[in-house]
């Protein structure tokens, strides 16, 4: 029985294991091995590579060629996508980076002994590199003092040319190195050098645009002065014989804007009582309140106008006006009353920045006409509104700084202009038969409000924001400035990008670009708030930057400033 199972299962064995030696003998094609011996030649069958296997034939759902280039879009898109979120991303750290440099640089560096960090920690940087200030000035006599790119000084130091002189109106040309000034006289000199360049004119103030110095004399004539011939202003010089002394000359300069064909002379309009200029435009008032403006630089087929004249025919559309030819602005001149009759204004005051203009009547209202690409007309930024060439009536953009607007009467009692920014000094009353509520947020009636709009990205708003542009009016903060009490700016001096103001204590302050120290406060750092300028250094005395901060600089009732793009002076008149 159990020599029958086990012959039983043998065969079964065998089977098996000669599989086993099947499955690991090498296999041979036939063909290869006898093709030679039927055929004369060999034979080589043909074997598939991976990369001639068809891989999609076993896929049931097979892509189409719209389908693959649907997901290629795709992927293109996303790919754009986070391309411009990563530039986004750098554009604006980038920016952040800008706006901030000036604190960041603050922190570590005081300008004007070094731009690079040391290794070694922060309270080592200001121990070793916090540079200590010398003073030049005596205590006897008067100076003029400057301060910026021309004696590359960042706090006021005297000019020893101009030592004891008393000056009506002063002025840098900064690409010329030249300061020139009206002495009491009324003769326009060279501070520098001592020389009279123009004598006997009876000058009072000084104004540049462009390259052409504009003077207003004692006559109320303006006189044309082209810097260029500031070496030679002999031809137009003419000699007339004195009325009552006969046997003496007086010189009489002919290059005049001229004001007879637009003056109304039969009614007494015969003078010219304040003016002001821009990059390539000049506005004056006429002793009758009237606004005349003209061009300072003749069209050369490539000029523009940006509504800065006031006058709709010199829009930017039209061909630039004709230098030094008056043009009277009549829709700031006059209005209509409610029948529609013509009525005329007194205008009291202008401002002009370099492209755009400001302007106030006796009434308190506002005008801004121009250039408004930063918002320097307090309008709003967009294409229809980048240039009004006509005067509007902006005092209702500073409604929403005086609560209860509605029954006040806002007015403009200051004004002026820098470069792309504009300032403005607001006052309110109650309009007649409405009564003010007493309240947290009632206004003070006799205080002063200060505004700015426009550029401010060098910090000319002095809100404390660096800032591109900026169509609604906001608040300098003058409360930045020591000692806290209630400030009033008796005096504006603006240039191009930076503001010095007098207070009515003789304080100064000042904000704005700094990049050549024309601020006056010891370093290079441009401010976004108002900061007080330091006290004069007298001769031999030397203060460390940190110390002299805690000191305040205070000018008398008769010490003006100037400012140009790089530099200021503080001078006796």
């Amino acid at each position: 029985m159990m020599l029958s199972r086990v012959s039983a299962r043998l065969p079964r064995c065998l089977i098996a294991h000669s599989r086993r030696l099947y499955s690991m003998t090498p296999q041979f094609d036939e063909s290869e091995m006898f093709g030679e011996k039927l055929e004369g030649k060999p034979y080589k069958a043909k074997r598939l590579n991976k990369f001639d296997y068809d891989w999609t034939k076993d896929v049931k759902h097979q892509a189409s060629q719209e389908e693959i280039e649907s997901r290629y879009v795709k992927m293109m898109k996303l790919n754009a996508i986070f391309k411009g979120l990563g530039l986004f991303v750098l554009i604006g750290g980038g920016a952040t980076l800008y706006l901030s440099w000036p604190n960041i640089k603050s922190k570590y560096i005081i300008l004007g002994k070094s731009n690079q960090l040391p290794s070694d920690g922060s309270e080592a940087i200001f121990a070793k590199k916090e540079p200590v200030l010398v003073g030049n000035v005596s205590k006897e006599g008067t100076h003029v003092l400057m301060f910026g790119q021309m004696n590359k000084s960042t706090i006021p130091k005297a000019i020893k040319e101009a030592f004891n002189k008393e000056l009506k109106d002063l002025i840098i040309l900064d690409d010329k190195k030249k300061c020139l000034g009206v002495d009491q006289a009324g003769n326009l000199v060279d501070i520098l050098s001592d020389d009279v360049i123009l004598r006997g004119q009876k000058l009072e103030q000084l104004k540049l645009s462009g390259k052409t110095i504009y003077a207003l004399n004692k006559d109320g004539k303006i006189l044309i002065i082209p810097v260029g011939h500031i070496d030679n202003l002999s031809k137009y010089l003419d000699y007339h014989r004195s009325w009552l002394f006969p046997w003496r000359k007086y010189p009489v300069y002919n290059n005049q804007i001229d004001i007879n064909h637009v003056f109304n002379t039969r009614k007494g309009e015969k003078k010219i009582s304040q003016f002001d200029v821009g990059k390539d435009h000049l506005v004056l008032i006429s002793n009758h309140g009237k606004a005349y403006t003209c061009s300072t630089d003749g069209s050369d087929g490539n000029k523009e106008s940006f509504g800065q004249f006031g006058i709709p025919y010199f829009s930017k559309f039209d061909t630039f006006p004709v230098a030094h030819e008056l043009h009277e602005i009549e829709m700031l001149n006059n209005s209509f009353d409610q029948s529609g009759n013509v009525i005329s204004k007194s205008i009291e005051q202008v401002a002009c920045g370099d492209y755009h203009t400001l302007a106030r009547d006796s009434l308190g209202n506002l005008y801004s006409f121009g250039w408004n690409r930063f918002g320097q007309l307090a309008m709003p930024i967009s294409y229809k509104s980048e240039s009004i060439p006509y005067p509007k009536i902006i005092n209702g953009a500073f409604n929403a700084h005086f609560p209860g607007a509605n029954a006040l009467d806002i007015k403009c009692i200051d004004l002026n202009c820098s470069a792309e920014t504009s300032y403005v000094t607001m006052k309110a009353s109650p309009k007649s038969g409405h009564i003010v509520g007493e309240s947290k947020k009632a206004i003070d009636m006799n205080k002063e409000h200060y505004f700015a709009f426009g550029n401010g990205l060098e910090g000319e708003l002095g809100n404390g924001i660096y800032k591109n542009s900026q169509q609604e009016p906001t608040r300098i903060k003058f409360e930045n400035a020591k000692p806290v009490g209630d400030i009033k700016v008796k005096q504006w001096y603006t240039g191009p990008h930076h503001v010095i103001c007098k207070l009515d204590d003789g304080r100064l302050v000042a904000w704005g670009r700094n990049d050549s120290g024309q601020l006056g406060i010891g370093k290079k750092i441009k401010q976004s708030k108002p900061t007080n300028v330091p006290a004069v250094l007298l001769q031999g005395q030397s203060k460390k930057l940190s110390d002299l901060s805690e000191t305040i600089i205070t000018l008398n009732p008769n010490e003006r400033v100037f400012t140009s793009s790089s530099t200021s002076c503080i001078y006796n008149y």
